[in-house]
């Protein structure tokens, strides 16, 4: 959710810093007194689709719940924004040239240390849920329910790394009842859990559930002042980005 947003490493610590501490003489450091920790993720997810941070594209009332009782980072910056390797960032609390998945084109070495296997050996039950996007498997989890590379948003395949089963249904649905089955199922045992739930949306190309296909029929909506910015005169970053109109899938992205 934070993937635009935090500085990973920060994350991580008070993660850890939270999750592990040794307690205190008055309370000691029990089972019970360790917190579940879930940490969820939405791909590719946009400052500016969060009306916790502003409403001039929609609102998000969840979110924005959120962060008014937790905390809204609004001074932070992003380690990698690149989806497989911001991941890998969270797991590890590296910089990609550290954990050696600098781009999509990588391959996630899995014996490095990461966040779940810390967790895992301090007694917590681990697992991920959701969008992975790392080609090796999950290491450090108890347990695991991940979409095929990155995913279809119709009728996803999911892998628990034993069998894999296409499902009926729309993936941020189905993620989200996964993994409301695992924090049922663990949620009274004797361990904390700590779960990683990453969504696949709202990652590129666009495809809502079906019943939001008609949701704007008759609206017409302003053309953006950047929508014929041609990027002469800017950094090679933003010169060989590809989320321009012409590097689009159409009949996806555009909803055609």
């Amino acid at each position: 959710m934070l993937k635009r947003l935090t500085n990973s490493l920060l994350l991580l610590s008070l993660i850890l810093a939270s999750a592990c501490q040794s307690g205190t003489a008055e309370e000691p450091n029990t089972e019970s007194s360790r917190p579940n920790v879930i940490f969820i993720m939405t791909d590719d997810h946009s400052k500016r689709a969060m009306s916790a941070y502003t409403d001039e594209l929609m609102q998000t009332p969840n979110l924005d719940q959120l962060a008014k009782e937790g905390v809204l980072f609004d001074r932070a910056f992003c380690t990698n924004s690149i989806c497989g390797p911001s991941r890998a960032v969270f797991l590890t609390g590296k910089f990609s040239h550290k954990n050696g998945f600098k781009s999509n084109h990588d391959t996630f070495d899995g014996d490095q240390p990461t966040l779940a296997k810390y967790l895992q050996a301090a007694g917590y039950y681990t697992s991920v849920v959701g969008k992975w996007h790392l080609v090796s498997r999950p290491q450090g989890f108890d347990e695991y329910k991940i979409l095929i590379g990155q995913g279809e948003y119709y009728n996803p395949r999911f892998t628990n790394g034993t069998d894999t089963v296409r499902e009926t249904g729309y993936s941020s649905t189905l993620i989200t009842d996964h993994a409301l089955s695992v924090i049922d199922r663990v949620k009274d045992a004797d361990q904390p859990f700590f779960m990683m739930l990453h969504h696949k949306a709202p990652h590129r190309n666009w495809m809502p559930e079906l019943k939001h296909l008609k949701a704007y029929p008759e609206e017409t909506f302003d053309i953006h002042p950047t929508f014929h910015d041609t990027y002469e005169n800017r950094s090679q970053a933003a010169r060989i980005q590809d989320m321009e109109i012409r590097n689009m899938y159409h009949s996806g992205d555009m909803k055609l």
